[in-house]
């Protein structure tokens, strides 16, 4: 899980019911956050995203995390782009305003 941290960037539109599938535009940092890998140690993540909906279809979903041993060591990013999301799925978000996307992603590691 990687907590997505809002930059005030996303203009998200609500339609008039309550089903709350919605279309928006967003954009936002990915929260500095430790990952503890029992193999090789602990991680720090941080890093930006962007996702684009239409009517609870992600039409764009990109993320760039920077990752880092916690000495510091071993810097390297991971970036996901391509994302398609999974097939009669619909993007709607819970009275917490959250949600989750289903699909596929292209990642690369540098």
């Amino acid at each position: 899980m990687i907590a997505l941290g809002d930059n005030n960037n996303s203009n998200m539109l609500f339609g008039q019911d309550q089903v709350k599938t919605i279309t928006f535009s967003g954009k936002g940092s990915i929260l500095p956050l430790t990952v503890i890998n029992p193999i090789t140690d602990e991680y720090i993540l941080a890093g930006h995203w962007s996702m684009d909906a239409n009517e609870g279809r992600v039409t764009n979903f990109t993320a760039d995390i920077q990752v880092e041993l916690y000495d510091g060591s071993n810097p390297h990013s991971h970036q996901f782009t391509n994302f398609r999301q999974a097939a009669n799925e619909k993007f709607e978000l819970d009275s917490d305003n959250t949600g989750e996307i289903r699909g596929h992603h292209r990642s690369w590691v540098k």
